[in-house]
Order: structure tokens, then sequence, then C-alpha cells
């Protein structure tokens, strides 16, 4: 899919700032901030019930953010998020922070790239994120040879995160690994379905 990494499209320009500032939204805010929209728009329709946030790949790291900032979505599943999404940084593994920043320079605001071969300096990680969903029902799903998205990162992540959805009362979250790459399978909704209704 193309996308307008000048800033120039969506929202940005309501909210000018200069891109490489510390306090510009990067696209993957705007995201999740349009998802929060989504939500005023479904919440004013009666027959609209519970609200899940769902996202693969970047889509899958505006999912997170919009969950942690609007406790109005129920419950969140992300798939194949990598790298600012549900993989730790500090794994060091996958794809890095110079990597995404360099690559999709657009996705992020002007701090980030700062932690460019300083995972280790970051001052929280994934996780913490994770947490913020808690305690409504997380999964966190991936591809076992999608290397780049950093699965073992993500599984270690959800068992960092899982005391906290403990300790407020929710549902364990989930982590689960199917074999394959980066996509989106007919499987992934199976265990998504079965997720929610267990």
């Amino acid at each position: 899919d193309d996308i307008d990494d000048s800033r120039l499209d969506g929202v940005h320009p309501h909210f000018p700032v200069a891109a490489d500032s510390d306090v510009a939204w990067g696209t993957v805010a705007a995201w999740s901030w349009g998802l929060s929209r989504a939500v005023d728009a479904l919440e004013a329709r009666p027959e609209v019930g519970e609200v899940m946030a769902w996202g693969h790949s970047r889509r899958g790291k505006a999912a997170l953010w919009a969950a942690a900032c609007d406790a109005r979505i129920d419950a969140v599943w992300a798939h194949q998020s990598g790298t600012a999404g549900a993989a730790l940084s500090r794994s060091l593994e996958g794809e890095s922070i110079e990597a995404i920043t360099t690559l999709f320079p657009h996705l992020f605001n002007g701090l980030f790239p700062a932690f460019a071969d300083r995972e280790t300096r970051l001052p929280f990680d994934q996780h913490l994120l994770l947490a913020l969903v808690a305690p409504r029902p997380l999964l966190v799903s991936d591809g076992e040879d999608d290397w780049w998205a950093d699965p073992a990162g993500a599984q270690q992540a959800v068992e960092l995160a899982a005391p906290v959805f403990e300790l407020l009362g929710g549902p364990a979250p989930v982590w689960h690994l199917r074999d394959g790459e980066h996509d989106v399978r007919e499987q992934d909704w199976v265990v998504a379905m079965h997720t929610w209704t267990r």
C-alpha cells in the first residue's frame, strides 16, 4: 500500500508541527487517533457492543497504541506488530530501531530515532505498552518465520506484562505462534475467534 510519508496527509496538516520535532506525532499515533474517532462513531450506534482493535504489522502497532490511550476499546489483537509494537526493543532481535526509523521515519516522532543502536538505553520497553491494555483481553500473534517481527521478543513482552493483567483481574494476555511468514491467514482468524470466545 502507498503511504504518504511526508506528513502532509490525513490529520497531520490539521495539527502543524515540524516533522522532526520531538512532539510531532508520527503516523502510528495518527492512525491510533483515527481508531479512537471510529470508536466515537461506534458508540453512537446502539447495535454495537464491544469494540476490538485489530491490526497487522504497522497497524498492529496502531491498535496497541489506540487501546493504551482509549479505555473504550474492549480488546486488542496485535498481529505480527514487531518493533515498536508488541516485541521488546531490548531483545536486539528482528528489526532494529535504526532500521525501522530509517526505512519508515514517518511512523514515529523525533525522539524514537535517538535510541537507534542504543536500545538498552530506552527508559521503558514494549511490555509496558502491553500492560496499558490491562485488564482488557489482549492477543499477540506471530509467524514462526517472521524473524523481522521478532516473535521471541513479543512472547517475552507478553510474559512480562502478564502480572499487570493478573493484578487488575483481567484475563492473561495470550501470545500465539504459528508457522509461516509475515502475512494474515485464515488460521489467524480462527485463533482470534477462539481466544475471544473462551
